[in-house]
């Protein structure tokens, strides 16, 4: 099964997102020459948190809202959430990728954890964030293929999603993933920074992005994190080298498992083998009509002339419990 992970290091622009990051008239955001966030939990109040839910758009109002507007043109941008819509609608009921990503987390085979220091969390102009790599749980034993009776396991009383399940950071866990920021109302607001992401695509695959201008934003409270969304932009390095392979991947894996419908596996092969052999590689994906328009990239956020693919994923996070030596 496949991991979601963060690393990242905080970027050299404004704290928090566009909703309160000191802008520029033509819209951008003003570079934070102050020093590189730390945070200190041992010596400060800090809330943990993990991740209980990643959630994929599945429709184009939910790709706008988990989306950011990068080009500010009033638009939230968010490419890959469109592409992920794109063939979810035209596949239908048939293919659904969200089960796969919600029984990935459930299971404990995707933990991810934040530490949030502040003041309040009602309103805290000076917050820090922390992302790690959680090590893998069982937090369904015996359940894991039965997605149902799995998400009832680990959100029991003492599950993994309880509200006081205990979390080991992963010793690959990077350091600096950590990411300044304000609480406003209740509302937190992090970055811009770099953050690396690892998205549970299906049960063998994931997609690996490192993404520009990361924000993670949602209403904050002792018990946990609701409405969450991480944004970003993608380089097209990794558009060439990690989307498009990841979902040429992904269908293949639809196409060879007995679970998914005969219907679904035509429409899989009537919209991407071009040449009928019952593969679906890269280049069939990237020359595919239905999302060609949005692996070009839409907006260029480091003005280098080369666009980026942008990205909006949404999240719930429930109160957690972190080993003391998480930094």
């Amino acid at each position: 099964m496949c991991a979601f992970g963060v690393t990242g290091c905080s970027d050299d622009a404004t704290t928090t997102t566009k909703d309160s990051a000191t802008t520029k008239d033509d819209g951008g955001t003003t570079a934070d020459t102050g020093p590189k966030p730390e945070i200190n939990c041992k010596d400060n109040t800090c809330n943990t948190f993990v991740v209980s839910r990643l959630v994929l758009p599945t429709t184009q109002e939910e790709a706008r809202r988990f989306g950011y507007d990068y080009d500010g043109n009033t638009i939230n941008d968010n490419a890959l959430g469109s592409i992920i819509t794109a063939i979810a609608g035209a596949l239908g009921q048939n293919f659904q990728i969200q089960p796969t990503v919600d029984a990935t987390v459930y299971s404990g085979k995707a933990i991810l954890l934040f530490e949030v220091q502040n003041t309040s969390l009602s309103s805290d102009p000076a917050s820090v964030l922390q992302a790690h790599i959680g090590e893998q749980k069982a937090c369904c034993p015996g359940n894991e293929d039965d997605p149902n009776k799995c998400k009832a396991a680990a959100t029991a009383e003492g599950g993994c999603f309880s509200g006081s399940g205990t979390f080991t950071v992963a010793a690959t866990s990077p350091k600096d993933a950590i990411i300044k920021g304000a609480i406003t109302g209740g509302q937190m607001a992090f970055g811009p920074a770099g953050l690396k992401l690892e998205i549970p695509l299906s049960a063998s695959g994931k997609i690996a992005v490192n993404l520009k201008e990361a924000r993670i934003k949602g209403a904050i409270t002792e018990a946990g994190i609701t409405s969450g969304v991480i944004s970003g932009v993608i380089p097209k390095a990794d558009v060439d080298n990690n989307i498009i392979p990841a979902v040429a991947k992904l269908l293949q894996d639809a196409l060879d498992n007995e679970a998914v419908s005969d219907e679904a596996k035509t429409q899989i092969k009537n919209l991407f083998d071009t040449n009928k052999d019952d593969k679906i590689t890269a280049d069939e994906v990237k020359n595919n009509s239905l999302i060609q328009a949005f692996l070009g990239g839409d907006v260029d956020v480091d003005k280098d002339g080369t666009a980026e693919l942008s990205l909006g994923i949404g999240f719930e996070a429930v109160k957690g419990v972190i080993g003391a030596d998480a930094n």
